[in-house]
């Protein structure tokens, strides 16, 4: 099946994603999955020549002439490289066993049971194999840099005391009811001031993001509560993400209307910027700084020394709603930045919050539940034959098997979703829709 039947049947699939991948790019994601698989226990798989590498060899990686890797263009420049010398991919058609490729040095210290429970968990709505390219595109397709820093987020995101899975399960309902976030300043100080929030959709159907550091003061909340609310801000936008659309990125106004040096707080915008390079990697489409005052420059003159290049790509100055408008539908855009959104950007809804409850109905979890674990089966068993193929006449239908595999995880986590997930503002304003 050709790429462009591919996409009338999931969407439109931008350049870099399962289902618009060059050979070579599609080898780099072969080659992070053998990584996965020798780890999950899959030691009988069989390789194609091509895929026994050193994985920890840094000059593995492939070399983009196009910048954009938004473009849904599937016909990017891009060639095999080692080191500075450029060649055609290795071919060949010898099989050998799993152990004669060299697993990568940051697999070792992660066990079975945690690749496990934290990559699958990792996903919501996204798509396995697109969730593991957003390291692989921000790493610029080098295998050693990908799986080194795809590995330091499985670690992270098991070894950090506000665990991001167990942020989104809670919930804003669990927050509101937590001593600890109650006493922290979480909750009355972040959560119901509506400090960041998601209020519509950018021109691109991206998820907007507005924060509003006016109301920011440090002395209100702990710095581990101010981390905590920007995971459950971050992961709360990820479920306003689109696989079928590749809307797979967020738009974030960071708007300094009223901003005074009391606001400034270097350490949550430190650690913003470390979850946004490190381990929310292309979750970031624009970040616009709307309404810069002149106190902010010597500020800004600190800040963009931290910022990754890729990141620092992304951010824009506005200062007028006509600025916004280039991102935006006027009407996306609050009133009082000059659009025309009723928004409701003072009241958090509290009560209708904590009216809500998740369904009790353990006889169907437990079948959604059993669901997911036989999906996640199929799809590993595919993405062995997948990997284990030579034949390139049926790379497509490699393609759309393990796109229809895909679309099924995705479907079971919305399936799940009313009995696990702690709601909140967005559920009970009708504003979220899992798609």
């Amino acid at each position: 099946m050709s790429s462009n039947n591919l996409q009338d049947l999931y969407g439109n699939i931008y350049q870099g994603r399962l289902g618009n991948l060059t050979a070579q790019q599609e080898l780099i994601l072969k080659q992070v999955w053998v990584n996965m698989l020798w780890k999950l226990g899959y030691d009988n798989l069989k390789l194609p020549s091509n895929l026994k590498v050193d994985s920890n060899d840094t000059r593995i990686d492939l070399k983009e002439n196009s910048e954009d890797s938004s473009s849904s263009s599937s016909t990017a420049g891009i060639k095999w490289g080692f080191g500075k010398k450029k060649s055609s991919p290795p071919t060949g058609s010898s099989i050998g066993s799993i152990a004669e490729f060299k697993l990568h040095d940051s697999l070792k210290p992660v066990s079975t049971e945690v690749l496990q429970s934290v990559f699958w968990s990792f996903l919501r709505t996204d798509y396995p194999d697109n969730l593991i390219l957003r390291f692989v595109r921000a790493r610029k397709w080098n295998l050693s840099h990908s799986l080194g820093m795809m590995f330091e987020t499985i670690n992270w995101r098991r070894t950090y005391e506000s665990d991001p899975d167990e942020l989104i399960l809670k919930g804003e309902i669990g927050m509101l009811t937590d001593p600890e976030d109650i006493e922290s300043g979480l909750v009355d100080y972040n959560l119901k001031t509506l400090k960041s929030i998601v209020i519509g959709r950018d021109l691109k159907g991206r998820p907007i993001v507005l924060c509003r550091p006016k109301l920011h003061h440090a002395k209100e909340q702990t710095e581990k509560a101010m981390e905590k609310y920007a995971v459950l801000v971050i992961e709360s936008t990820r479920l306003f993400l689109r696989e079928r659309d590749s809307i797979d990125q967020a738009l974030i106004i960071f708007d300094l209307s009223d901003f005074k040096t009391s606001n400034m707080d270097y350490a949550p915008v430190k650690f913003l910027i470390k979850c946004f390079e490190a381990h929310y990697p292309e979750c970031l489409g624009k970040l616009l700084i709307h309404k810069a005052p002149w106190i902010f420059s010597p500020i800004w003159n600190i800040i963009k020394n931290w910022l990754d290049p890729v990141v620092a790509d992304k951010i824009s100055f506005s200062k007028n709603t006509k600025d916004l408008e280039k991102f935006i539908n006027r009407n996306q855009i609050p009133q009082y930045l000059g659009g025309d959104s009723t928004y409701d950007l003072d009241n958090y809804p509290v009560d209708q919050v904590l009216a809500t409850k998740l369904i009790e109905d353990k006889a169907t979890l437990t079948k959604l539940k059993q669901e997911r674990h036989d999906l996640i089966q199929q799809f590993l068993k595919k993405t062995c034959e997948w990997i284990e193929n030579e034949d390139p006449s049926k790379r497509d239908l490699f393609t759309e098997e393990r796109l229809k595999l895909s679309a099924l995880l995705s479907k079971n986590y919305k399936d799940m979703d009313p009995y696990v997930r702690g709601k909140g503002m967005y559920d009970v304003l009708g504003q979220l829709h899992l798609e």
